[in-house]
């Protein structure tokens, strides 16, 4: 399910409602495009309008403030967007990048040894195709010369992977860096202690006290993330902000270990020291599952894809820890945004990330109202129905499971049609979708929500909530 704000359900995207929009791709002579929304008010021709209309059009409204919890929701939207890119575009382009590269090396070779052999032969050996080509002594050089430059380019091609965990890491030290300069506007007080000091030749470089006061805080943040290993800065934040970021053992076991296979990679060649094993197993990881001292390790694709889930967990579990902590009073924005971006994973198929900010989401600091527990609930029992990995039988049992573990008799006409879809009661889907719609379910809603994927495929669904 989408979303919870203050009671009502939030429904994301364009109003139906109001006048169509035509939506215009470009094809533009340079090759680019170019995407316009266009209204139909846009497209009509304009009117010229009286002196008085036109400089009333031309007030500019006050903008509402935006707050602290804004750009809290903002830097959490980001971070999710950005692991949403990483596990559905990089990890994908740098596979493929990888195959087509020895492809096309491995079709270079042959067509150099089919240009020099004097023969040439072809046969099946069991499970390989196999060719042979009878080459000239005086030509078995440039061929070599070839092969060599082909190994680098795959070794370079390779090394795309490893790439792609050092750029996702410098994203989390971004976010880190950004959420801590947010936290210092909320509680400065936690960077900028009483017994500071400041000598009165570099207080004369500032404007104001509060300017010299930044210019500490800005000191101190950048300190602590250039002078200090990922593990490390969560402990010092710990003690900072009294928030327990590390009680999932595993979690920054595997995140640790991401960390170091990045600085082992940047700066050791990607071959094993006792300084990887060492900061691994201190933080949590088993000796037997690490690479021994002096192998070289590979990044693959499967690895990526799980050392950017834990680092996006860490990043995100740390964001919202410290919104819910600092800003007490504005925690059902913090749980408004966990069940979206939970939601965001469903739409994407990642049922196991979805899965982690439900259960994240409802083990929340205070009890959640039984709206916001409803929805987590239908999104974590979601997270295994539409999860094709499980076998039928344990994924039924999962979902079971998971439901029993709420009191369904208070629910409202929404979270009724959601159980009926997540169970698939489609006896009663229509009736409830009558009722969910005087409750506040919109045609949006409806047809995009993730819960509602396979009652759309039931005639007359969406005509329900479509306006006449």
């Amino acid at each position: 399910m989408g979303g919870v704000d203050g009671g009502d359900w939030v429904m994301g995207g364009a109003d139906t409602r109001k006048d169509t929009v035509t939506f215009r791709l470009s094809y533009l002579s340079d090759g680019a495009s170019r995407i316009e929304f266009v209204s139909d008010d846009e497209e009509a021709e304009p009117d010229e309008g009286s002196a008085e209309e036109i400089e009333e059009s031309s007030k500019v409204e006050k903008l509402p403030e935006v707050t602290e919890s804004d750009k809290l929701r903002l830097l959490s939207i980001e971070w999710t967007e950005t692991a949403l890119a990483f596990f559905d575009t990089i990890p994908a382009i740098a596979s493929r990048s990888v195959d087509n590269i020895i492809g096309e090396n491995t079709e270079s070779i042959r067509k150099i040894a089919s240009e020099q052999a004097v023969e040439e032969r072809e046969y099946f050996d069991g499970e390989t195709s196999v060719k042979e080509f009878e080459i000239r002594s005086e030509d078995v050089r440039h061929l070599i010369n070839r092969i060599n430059r082909s190994t680098h380019v795959v070794v370079v091609a390779g090394n795309m992977l490893q790439t792609t965990l050092g750029a996702y890491l410098s994203e989390y030290e971004v976010l880190l860096a950004n959420m801590l300069r947010l936290m210092a506007e909320i509680k400065p007080e936690i960077f900028a202690q009483d017994d500071d000091t400041i000598s009165l030749g570099e207080l004369m470089e500032f404007d104001s006290v509060s300017d010299a006061r930044n210019a500490v805080i800005e000191s101190k943040i950048e300190k602590l993330l250039l002078n200090t290993g990922h593990t490390k800065i969560l402990r010092e934040l710990e003690k900072k902000f009294s928030v327990n970021f590390t009680s999932d053992k595993e979690l920054i076991a595997e995140f640790t270990e991401a960390c170091q296979r990045r600085h082992i990679i940047a700066h050791a060649g990607g071959i094993v020291n006792r300084r990887y094993i060492d900061n691994c197993v201190a933080a949590g990881c088993n000796p037997e599952d690490l690479p021994r001292i002096g192998e070289q390790v590979r990044i693959t694709r499967k690895y990526l894809r799980r050392s950017v889930a834990r680092i996006y967990q860490v990043g995100y579990f740390c964001l919202h820890l410290l919104w819910q902590k600092l800003l007490p009073r504005d925690l059902e924005s913090s749980r408004s945004c966990v069940l979206s971006d939970s939601h965001e994973f469903l739409d994407a198929g990642l049922t196991k990330m979805a899965r982690r900010l439900c259960v994240f989401g409802k083990n929340g600091p205070r009890s959640l109202t039984n709206r916001e527990r409803s929805a987590f609930v239908i999104n974590h029992a979601l997270s295994y129905k539409i999860d094709r990995d499980m076998e039928s039988k344990e994924r039924e049992r999962k979902i079971a499971e998971v439901l029993r573990s709420h009191d369904w008799s208070d629910s409202s006409a929404v979270v009724r049609l959601a159980h009926a879809c997540v169970t698939d009661d489609n006896e009663n889907i229509l009736r409830f979708a009558e009722m969910a719609k005087l409750d506040g379910l919109d045609y949006y809603s409806a047809s995009s929500w993730v819960v509602f994927r396979d009652a759309r495929g039931i005639e007359g669904f969406l005509d329900i909530f479509r306006v006449p």
